[in-house]
Formats: structure tokens, sequence, C-alpha cells
């Protein structure tokens, strides 16, 4: 018997001795093990998920509290603005401007979310490459 190593440490016994088995049996030991394989990596996508939910959840509620915050400072900045043009103009089109620079510097953040956003990748990297090299070692070892 001989073991083979993945990148991941763990490690496949190949038996090369005569296997005196029938197809049926064969066959069988073929779909489970082909069974186990796909429920560990599924379990390894759902760790890998889990793992980099955690690591964005911190940093979210930051961002939530931060958000939060800021969008009283905002409207506190939109009021001074409008104040400050209502002394040389009607109040109506001092609130008015005020609100169209606000909606401006929103288009501009918005666009600029969807392009970071389009960059971000959440995927199951480690799972993708276990994956992929399963298949290659599956499809090496079958011909």
């Amino acid at each position: 018997m001989s073991t083979t190593y993945r990148s991941n440490g763990t490690g496949i016994r190949l038996d090369q001795e005569q296997d005196e088995r029938g197809l049926g049996q064969i066959v069988g030991d073929l779909t489970r093990h082909a069974k186990e394989l796909v429920n560990g990596e599924v379990m390894l996508a759902k760790r890998e998920l889990a793992d980099n939910a955690r690591s964005v959840a911190v940093p979210a509620a930051m961002g939530a509290g931060a958000a939060v915050f800021g969008l009283v400072a905002l409207v506190l900045l939109g009021h001074t603005i409008a104040s400050a043009l209502g002394e040389a103009m009607d109040p109506w089109a001092a609130y008015l401007i005020t609100t169209v620079l606000y909606l401006v510097a929103a288009g501009a953040l918005g666009f600029a979310c969807r392009a970071a956003s389009m960059k971000t990748k959440v995927a199951t990297t480690d799972t993708m490459h276990e994956a992929k090299e399963d298949l290659t070692w599956i499809r090496a070892h079958t011909r």
C-alpha cells in the first residue's frame, strides 16, 4: 500500500495489491467514496463561507455605526447650508439647492459603491481549489 498526499496534508491510501472484490462491490465502494468526497467538499465550503462571514461581520457593524452618526451629521450640515443660503435668497430655493447637492453626492457614492462591490469576491476559493484537485486526481487514477 502507498499513500498519496494532497496539498492540504490529507492522505489517500492506494491499494496496489490484487483486488478480490466483485464488480458490484467495487461500484458500491466507488459510489460511497464519491459521496464522502462530495460531502467533505460541501462541509469545507460551508466552513470557509462561515469564516469569511465572520471576518466581515465586525467591520460591517462598525461601518453601520459610523453610517448612523454620519447620517445625523449630514442632516445637520444640510440644514446649516440651507440656513446660510437662506440669508441670501428665499428659504425654499436654499433648501432646493442643498437637496440637489445631496442627490449629486448620493449618485456619485452609489456608482463608487457599485464599482467597488463588483471587484469583491466572497467565493470559496480554497474549496474550489480542493475540488479541482480532487477531480484531477480522480481523472488521473481512473484511466
